[in-house]
């Protein structure tokens, strides 16, 4: 783009893809002055670009690596036909989802056979030959498309109608739930640990005979207490993670609140292309299970 804008380098010769990657990664237009190891302190009068924006690029750059495993938020291919790119996964065993193309074959009145070519979603376990997976091996992407694309709509739709105070609001009252709900599974965690303390005590017992628990009652009573116990440590590693996630959301709510009600006014009109970089950045992740059941996780 910067060579068809005849657009230079310093020296005056065409940009190269290894040029912009240096310019990305370079923090000195961050404000600061490099050498070798020592940077300098903030100097705002030399910045060009604000450390959030830099943040975020090297988060594009970092899930665009093809060794990255982190979950992507970026499109990796513009030119897939498909609507979605790196945030897709198969619900049955986690993988990412990846984007093909197949023939289905018809026979004319005349007896000639021609073919249509369609798009599907399949699961990378499953393409691996994998057996960690029990869900279906595809899925037809227009069917997925369209439901996604629905969701967006209406919640592009919807957040026209609600205001930044409001929104803060809904985030703060569930921050609140959360941390009583930990203050209640934490109260759990204990009272299980407790009983496991208890009924251990009693194993010497039950080898002597003064146990009232038989060894099978006490074996049974300890088993169901590690299960319920691990159980309640589950629910509280969900928590944090979605306590986590809510502040953060809540931290971020000035940027993306301005972000989606801008691309709320232009998804409609917007090509295919935009349309599928638009959903990238709005769903954190899809996951997909048999039966097209959608599970769709929205940024804000």
């Amino acid at each position: 783009m910067l060579n068809n804008m005849d657009i230079r380098t310093h020296n005056g010769r065409g940009f190269q893809s290894n040029t912009i990657n240096r310019i990305l990664k370079n923090r000195t237009y961050c404000g600061y002055y490099i050498s070798s190891n020592l940077i300098s302190p903030h100097l705002p009068h030399l910045q060009i670009i604000d450390e959030e924006t830099f943040e975020k690029a090297q988060k594009i750059i970092a899930q665009r690596s093809v060794k990255s495993k982190e979950k992507s938020q970026i499109v990796k291919n513009t030119k897939a036909k498909t609507l979605l790119s790196s945030n897709i996964y198969c619900a049955h065993c986690g993988s990412r989802m990846t984007s093909t193309s197949y023939a289905d074959k018809y026979t004319r009145v005349d007896g000639s056979i021609y073919e249509v070519r369609r798009q599907r979603y399949i699961c990378s376990n499953k393409a691996q030959s994998c057996d960690s997976c029990d869900g279906p091996s595809g899925y037809v992407s227009d069917r997925i498309d369209g439901a996604v694309e629905m969701i967006v709509c209406e919640y592009l739709s919807r957040i026209k109608t609600v205001t930044k105070s409001n929104l803060k609001k809904r985030y703060q009252i569930k921050i609140v739930e959360m941390k009583s709900q930990k203050r209640d599974v934490k109260k759990e965690i204990q009272d299980w640990k407790e009983l496991l303390s208890q009924l251990y005590t009693e194993i010497p017992k039950v080898l002597t005979g003064e146990s009232k628990y038989t060894q099978d009652m006490l074996s049974w009573d300890i088993e169901k207490a590690k299960a319920e116990l691990k159980m309640s440590e589950d629910r509280m590693a969900q928590l944090n993670n979605n306590l986590n996630n809510c502040q953060d959301s809540l931290k971020k709510l000035d940027y993306h609140y301005e972000q989606f009600r801008g691309w709320a006014e232009v998804y409609k009109d917007a090509t295919f292309t935009e349309r599928k970089m638009i959903i990238c950045q709005l769903i954190q992740e899809i996951r997909v299970s048999r039966g097209y059941e959608l599970d769709v996780v929205i940024e804000l």
